[in-house]
């Protein structure tokens, strides 16, 4: 079984950076985008929508084959698609920096050292890198091999978190063209308060309810029943996406008063103006 799971994230490893670079090769020449900076956000963005949709409907798959019993049954999806799920996670974290780093050449016009970009970019980036290399080092090892054959469901809804991501990439594509005053941003940062909410806190009460309902018990008991690395891990893993969930609210609130006060000025300047011709 050990050999599969290793062919399976050697599988992963090669499967998202290669698709990273077709996505950056066909935006440079299908759509015609020719900065490099450009190039690797958005396929960066796009690889991260294909790693949500498999995942989405892999978890959609699990939750749908073990519901009949959320703690004994079992689904060959899980340990393969978190064996081939798992170098995303680490392949994550470099786009992400080739991102950085395109960015930074492109603000200054000029071909910038590694060094003095990467510092700043584990600043700037902490809170993400850490939830990567957790669910990396701790999550999928905990998911593979200290289970027991156990909660095969409960992970097939963790899965479905990232329902959210698409939304969350979107917006950053958007951003990226500069099409923040578009109807089609605002409609998207709804849609994303609301299904992250939804997909990436919800979940968790929702799978402690499903527990405790299963095993005829109070929900807030639950924590206290299942083994202790699955609380620390929902705690760890809730704990981040409600931090996330708080700042996109807090930068869409900013970008809403923008936007009010830009048409309070407007409405100042019309009223200004039609005195004036009065």
């Amino acid at each position: 079984m050990v050999p599969i799971l290793a062919w399976l994230a050697l599988t992963g490893s090669i499967f998202f950076p290669c698709s990273f670079l077709i996505c950056t090769f066909l935006l440079r020449k299908w759509v015609g985008i020719q900065s490099t900076a450009v190039q690797t956000a958005v396929a960066m963005r796009l690889t991260s929508v294909l790693q949500a949709f498999m995942a989405s409907v892999c978890g959609w798959y699990i939750v749908t084959h073990c519901y009949h019993d959320f703690l004994y049954a079992r689904c060959w999806l899980v340990d393969t698609y978190m064996s081939f799920g798992l170098p995303y996670m680490l392949y994550d974290i470099g786009a992400m920096y080739a991102s950085y780093h395109r960015d930074a050449e492109a603000k200054q016009n000029a071909i910038i050292s590694k060094k003095l970009t990467f510092v700043p970019f584990l600043n700037r980036q902490k809170l993400i890198i850490t939830h990567h290399l957790l669910v990396a080092f701790v999550g999928y090892p905990i998911a593979l091999f200290y289970r027991n054959g156990k909660g095969d469901f409960f992970l097939g809804c963790i899965l479905l978190t990232e329902l959210s991501s698409p939304f969350v990439n979107l917006r950053a594509i958007l951003k990226k063209f500069n099409r923040t005053g578009s109807n089609l941003y605002r409609i998207n940062n709804a849609l994303i308060l609301l299904i992250f909410f939804l997909c990436r806190i919800l979940i968790f009460p929702i799978t402690f309810w499903v527990y405790s309902w299963d095993k005829q018990v109070y929900w807030f008991q639950v924590p206290w029943m299942i083994p202790w690395h699955c609380t620390l891990g929902c705690t760890i893993i809730g704990g981040f996406q409600l931090m996330w969930y708080v700042m996109f609210a807090k930068a869409m609130w900013k970008m809403h008063e923008k936007g009010a006060k830009v048409d309070r000025n407007k409405n100042l300047a019309n009223g200004a103006v039609g005195e004036k011709s009065a």
